[in-house]
């Protein structure tokens, strides 16, 4: 995907700028690593990850199924 963005860089840049009558420049940034997703993640993985999903399911006593 980043090669066949950053190959298609100007023309998407040239059809924004023309539609939209704007005069913009896209930067395309390669991902370096995903994250590794977790097969039966526990609460406590969770925590770690994403704080705001964990202390919301704590308050709401969702289970992970």
């Amino acid at each position: 995907r980043y090669d066949m963005l950053n190959e298609s860089k100007q023309l998407i840049e040239a059809v924004l700028n023309q539609h939209f009558n704007l005069s913009l420049r896209l930067e395309v940034q390669k991902v370096e690593k995903a994250k590794s997703a977790i097969a039966n993640p526990k609460l406590e993985d969770i925590k770690k990850e994403e704080p705001g999903i964990a202390e919301f399911m704590e308050a709401t006593d969702s289970i992970i199924t």
